[in-house]
């Protein structure tokens, strides 16, 4: 949405938050130009509702349940990150963590989303 910001949105910026949660590089770094990207073309509110969407299909994955959405693939740019996730479950932790990137947007004025849950209160 216009007006909200990553917080530098820079690339290094998201990878140095995906490094302290020591996910390598060549996992986190394609995945990390995917939300730049989704960000600049569909708007931060929009990628953070698809970030929360990614998050909670592989916890899902986890359970044992079905993907709710159509965004997780095990091919391309989330194989890297499942089979990270899926090593250990310090893993498991740590790519749950990196996943609330979303955490890292904001926005200087309420946005639609908020304001129709405000309206619905």
């Amino acid at each position: 949405m216009a007006g909200t910001h990553l917080l530098s949105s820079k690339e290094d910026e998201l990878l140095h938050y995906a490094l302290a949660f020591r996910i390598p590089t060549e996992i986190s770094k394609p995945f990390i130009r995917k939300v730049l990207l989704w960000s600049r073309c569909s708007g931060d509110e929009w990628t953070v509702s698809r970030l929360k969407d990614i998050k909670l299909d592989i916890i899902r994955l986890k359970a044992g349940l079905s993907p709710s959405s159509d965004h997780l693939s095990f091919t391309g740019l989330f194989s890297g990150l499942i089979s990270f996730g899926s090593k250990n479950r310090r893993n498991w932790s740590k790519l749950i963590a990196f996943l609330q990137a979303y955490t890292l947007v904001y926005s200087p004025s309420i946005t639609i989303k908020q304001e129709l849950k405000s309206c619905l209160e």
